[in-house]
């Protein structure tokens, strides 16, 4: 399947187990007499950017400064569950309600663990 224009390019049969040379073999010859691919996807960048903050956040995080060090992990977990939700899931296509509805719960759920967090 194509990830971009979410269409089928083909199909393979192989005839005995399949094995990553054969899983090669048929998508090559799948996609053989089509175009490259004129997009570039960079829908995984902002995640691998907030895992490192968040990597970042607990590793610099002195005994002192702990909860805060916390919180901010908690948020950039919740931010990545926004972004595989928007990106991944294709809620920016859902119905209006039901985004809100999820930006609600979100922030409720993440706003729920700060108050209990830095009580």
């Amino acid at each position: 399947m194509d990830q971009h224009s979410r269409r089928i390019i083909g199909f393979g049969i192989h005839p005995s187990d399949v094995d990553g040379v054969a899983v090669c073999r048929m998508f090559n010859h799948a996609i053989s007499g089509s175009d490259p691919p004129r997009l570039l996807s960079s829908d995984n960048d902002p995640l691998v950017i907030a895992t490192g903050v968040g990597w970042w956040l607990g590793q610099t995080s002195q005994a002192n400064t702990m909860p805060l060090a916390t919180a901010g992990v908690i948020v950039v977990a919740f931010a990545k569950v926004w972004v595989v939700a928007f990106q991944f899931m294709e809620l920016r296509h859902a119905p209006r309600w039901l985004r809100h509805g999820f930006d609600a719960w979100i922030i409720g759920i993440c706003g729920t663990l700060m108050v209990i967090l830095l009580r």
